[in-house]
């Protein structure tokens, strides 16, 4: 039986031009997912819309209906009264030929049971300038690539060799294709623009970044300065590294512009040089919402200066260039202070002041080392289930979790922050004000969806960010103050740690951002952890 083709914007109608404002490119995307059978959370078929990354319309098989999910879509309303019903209609018409496909390609790959999915993604963009820029369509099985279209030689790439019955049959219909590049030249454009022209308030809206430049040691003798950049719009944005005017690339790395929960991006720059040549860098940022380029440089903290508390935590598939299978590190102001791994299995001090604790809390490190190996039991179970979750069998993975919170300089509490990895790539952030979870990735939504439905569990975790946390680093900061609060203080180096490598970008534990585990607590967490699930 041959594979259906189903193009979902054939119903749409070509729009008449709108101007575009604004300075950077845009985006129209649409995902659709077909699974074998419900799957924690995940409906059976669903569709998504998005504009430059804002989820506005959705579709699933629960519901089966368009429904608008963002409030500037509603305006379509007036100049299309019956959008939502021809939507619908589409959405509905390509669940059931997914059912169909799905079956199909079970057969062909001789599956006769277990969890299946059939996924397809197509869009367009403008370039900055306004002019229409690349059109996709691409569509996987299982989770890996199965056929990609070429617009400009209107042919499919296959990636499986089974996806060739699908390439020779669909290639046989030039008028299928023609539409296909119709559609994403000139139909998904003047729709892209539309929807800008909805949107622009929230859309085409300037947000400069606000920065700063940090510090830490990463071994005797070296630090990495990291230029943080936060709360910007849109996500274009361009940082370097200068020392003394001259721009660096060599010793310089990146994490992914990463989108926060209010819309707004973060990012951020890391150099690693010697501690001495600090005040020879200054990073310089350019981004529409800046009037001109803000540069900033590295400041040595003093006596009133802000401070945080920041855990990260690393589980890996298998022991990798020195680094173990799971290690979690702890840091006040960027100073290592405590560490646990699965070689050592014990939490351990890495700062003399540190020790003062046993004071105060005799059983402090046994009840942090229980909550440590508590961890590791999750984090070995979250990886197993990401592993799956993306239909990998093997080769190298990683899950990581980084927590803390702040403390302004005037004393008050900061930000607090709980954000997840898989693979280095952001997966899930929390938001402590509105009780969510941004998901990073489509995949991340089964995990978005559960823990939003548990209230009393992110009440938990507001509460540790803004109390528990707090308490512990001001105790910290007690404990340590000789070293932590003088004026003149740089960070001490530490142990020298492996770095993990993903794709050639080097991530050490500062440049984390991270996957599910368990919910912090007491001093960090009391319980054993949540699963992904």
């Amino acid at each position: 039986m041959p594979l259906h083709f189903w193009l979902a914007g054939v119903a749409a109608l070509l729009l008449p031009g709108l101007t575009v404002l604004g300075s950077s490119s845009h985006s129209l995307r649409y995902f659709y997912t077909g699974v074998s059978e419900p799957n924690q959370g995940l409906p059976q078929f669903i569709t998504v819309g998005y504009v430059d990354g804002h989820l506005f319309s959705q579709y699933d098989s629960v519901v089966r209906r368009e429904q608008p999910r963002a409030p500037w879509i509603k305006k379509v309303d007036e100049d299309d009264p019956q959008y939502w019903d021809r939507n619908t209609q589409i959405s509905w018409n390509a669940e059931q030929v997914f059912r169909e496909n799905l079956q199909i390609l079970r057969n062909r790959y001789n599956q006769s049971g277990g969890f299946h999915s059939v996924q397809w993604m197509y869009g367009c963009e403008l370039r900055a300038d306004g002019s229409p820029g690349g059109g996709h369509s691409q569509f996987a099985y299982d989770g890996r690539d199965y056929l990609s279209f070429d617009k400009e030689t209107l042919t499919w790439t296959a990636a499986d060799p089974k996806a060739q019955i699908t390439k020779m049959k669909w290639e046989k219909d030039l008028a299928l294709a023609q539409r296909q590049k119709a559609y994403l030249e000139e139909i998904c454009i003047e729709w892209l623009r539309r929807y800008l022209d909805y949107g622009k308030e929230t859309l085409l809206r300037r947000e400069p970044p606000v920065g700063k430049v940090t510090s830490m040691s990463v071994s005797e003798g070296r630090v990495i300065l990291v230029c943080h950049m936060y709360g910007f719009y849109p996500k274009e944005i361009e940082a370097t590294w200068r020392k003394n005017g001259e721009i660096v690339e060599e010793g310089t790395f990146r994490r992914s512009i990463a989108p926060n929960s209010d819309g707004t991006y973060h990012a951020w720059l890391g150099v690693e040089t010697d501690p001495a040549d600090r005040g020879l860098y200054r990073c310089h940022i350019d981004h529409a919402g800046l009037a001109e380029p803000l540069v900033l440089a590295w400041e040595a903290p003093g006596g009133s200066s802000s401070h945080s508390l920041c855990y990260f935590y690393t589980g890996v598939s298998e022991p990798n260039q020195g680094l173990p299978q799971f290690i979690t590190v702890g840091y006040v102001d960027g100073h290592l202070f405590s560490q646990y791994d699965s070689v050592v299995r014990r939490e351990q001090p890495r700062a003399p002041w540190i020790k003062k604790v046993d004071e105060d809390d005799p059983q402090y490190w046994d009840r942090n080392t229980q909550i440590s190996w508590n961890a590791e039991q999750v984090f070995r179970e979250n990886l197993q289930i990401l592993r799956n979750r993306y239909n990998q069998s093997g080769g190298f993975h990683s899950v990581q979790w980084m927590y803390g919170c702040e403390l302004r300089e005037d004393g008050s509490p900061g930000g607090g922050h709980s954000q997840f990895a898989y693979d280095g790539r952001d997966y899930l952030s929390f938001d402590k004000e509105t009780l969510t979870w941004t998901a990073a990735v489509p995949t991340a939504q089964i995990t978005k969806r559960k823990w939003e439905m548990d209230l009393a569990s992110n009440l938990y975790v507001k509460a540790y960010l803004e109390e528990n946390c707090i308490e512990w680093l001001r105790r910290y900061l007690d404990y340590g103050k000789e070293t932590l609060l003088r004026r003149d203080h740089s960070p001490p180096p530490r142990p020298a740690q492996a770095p993990v490598v993903q794709d050639q970008l080097r991530i050490t534990p500062f440049h984390i951002h991270f996957h599910p585990l368990r919910w912090p607590g007491s001093t960090r967490s009391n319980s054993g952890g949540c699963f992904l699930g």
